[in-house]
């Protein structure tokens, strides 16, 4: 196997981790989205509130980096591919 294989075989593992840390977030990001939603509607406190909405901000920052590193092994990968043949 190539150094050019390797690196693209390497690629494509990398793509399936870094989805499934994607969507682990973005399921992280619902389901905070969700009690904060539950929260709200049951007139929870203020301080409540903005703990969990802070919590949130973390998930979603957590979310984008993932997504900003799945988007750079894509482009890797991608260059990678069409260098073979």
């Amino acid at each position: 196997m190539t150094d050019r294989q390797l690196a693209t075989e390497f690629a494509r593992r990398q793509i399936a981790e870094d989805r499934a840390d994607l969507l682990r977030e973005i399921e992280r990001v619902a389901d905070a989205a969700r009690y904060i939603h539950t929260d709200a509607q049951a007139g929870r406190a203020a301080f409540s509130l903005a703990g969990n909405l802070a919590r949130l901000n973390q998930y979603v920052t957590t979310a984008l980096h993932h997504a900003a590193r799945l988007q750079g092994v894509e482009e890797t990968a991608a260059y990678l591919t069409s260098q073979e043949g």
